[in-house]
């Protein structure tokens, strides 16, 4: 079964069909003996590991399993595929990982793993989990990022440039409720419904920005400060309180790479004294060197009832789609 779908990929003269799955899924091929093992304990492990910083368990990505013998088309066509061949024959050989794009359909990313046994399996991925999880939600914030610009708001990036000097590709849904020199806020809402219950949906985006003066920003307490001092009177509630920073799980500033730049990012819960509300936020902080300020894009999600890593990853392509 294996041999059928390495011949598969190396069929250059299809024409593919569009992805299917959605954002934080991943399909693991991998022969049921193993996956009931160690080897399969491990990337359940490893893939299921906690989302950051959310409110409640919800893993890094929701794994479905396939026996290579049980691979349908929409397993083939999943736009994260892993493949873990653990077979004694020449072609595994050497213990590697292979990762190939738009094997079965357009925007795919394919990770093959080759191993003879399950040690050597166990081996390769630990040394390349780190590696292919990255590589995964890259892949996936590119997509949403496209799907974004097929459905973007006609007006509130061209306002954004002419009042902020700064664009962010963002859903028609969003309503941009305030709009000044140096900051702007917007709101996408959302009725969904549970058992016959109608409950809210929020994701709200704040951009803000100030002069740089110096690297202190970037310091731990002064980036939760800031965050503060910047939503405090301008994010609140229908009872006017302030939203803050919930520090009984302390936030998470990490720095990471922005199209070559020097970025940090955020990591979260929020709340609201009154009414006593919450929920998770993400944001993007990053020096605008020419005009001298530093730019956050700052997202957060509440929806009480429902999962909230894809509102999450929805926040994050677009903080990610920030230019200026």
């Amino acid at each position: 079964m294996f041999s059928s779908l390495f011949i598969s990929c190396d069929d250059e003269n299809r024409v593919l069909p569009a992805h299917t799955g959605r954002a934080g899924e991943v399909i693991v091929i991998m022969a049921d003996r193993y996956w009931n093992g160690p080897a399969g304990e491990m990337v359940k492990e490893t893939l299921q590991r906690p989302f950051p910083s959310l409110p409640q368990l919800e893993p890094t990505l929701s794994v479905i399993h396939a026996d290579p013998k049980n691979v349908s088309y929409n397993y083939r066509t999943h736009r994260n595929v892993i493949i873990v061949d653990i077979e004694k024959n020449e072609r595994n050989e050497e213990e590697r990982g292979i990762q190939k794009e738009s094997v079965w359909s357009n925007g795919q990313t394919v990770y093959t793993f080759h191993a003879l046994d399950s040690e050597g399996f166990i081996e390769k991925f630990e040394e390349l989990k780190e590696s292919v999880i990255s590589d995964i939600r890259k892949k996936d914030r590119i997509r949403l990022q496209r799907y974004m610009r097929n459905v973007e708001h006609p007006s509130i990036s061209k306002r954004l440039q002419e009042k902020l000097g700064l664009g962010l590709t963002v859903h028609q849904a969003f309503e941009l409720h305030k709009l000044e020199d140096d900051f702007a806020w917007m709101t996408r809402e959302d009725v969904l419904y549970l058992s016959g219950v109608a409950h809210d949906a929020v994701q709200g985006i704040a951009i803000y920005t100030k002069p740089y003066v110096s690297d202190s920003l970037f310091e731990y307490d002064s980036m939760v400060r800031y965050r503060n001092e910047q939503l405090r009177d301008k994010v609140v509630s229908v009872y006017d309180s302030s939203m803050t920073v919930e520090m009984l799980l302390p936030p998470s500033f990490e720095q990471v790479d922005f199209k070559g730049q020097f970025a940090i990012e955020g990591r979260g819960l929020w709340r609201f004294p009154r009414p006593i509300m919450g929920g998770p936020f993400v944001s993007l902080t990053v020096v605008d060197e020419k005009n001298g300020r530093v730019i956050t894009v700052d997202g957060y999600v509440f929806a009480p009832k429902f999962d909230k890593r894809n509102y999450i990853l929805d926040i994050e392509s677009i903080a990610y789609s920030l230019v200026f």
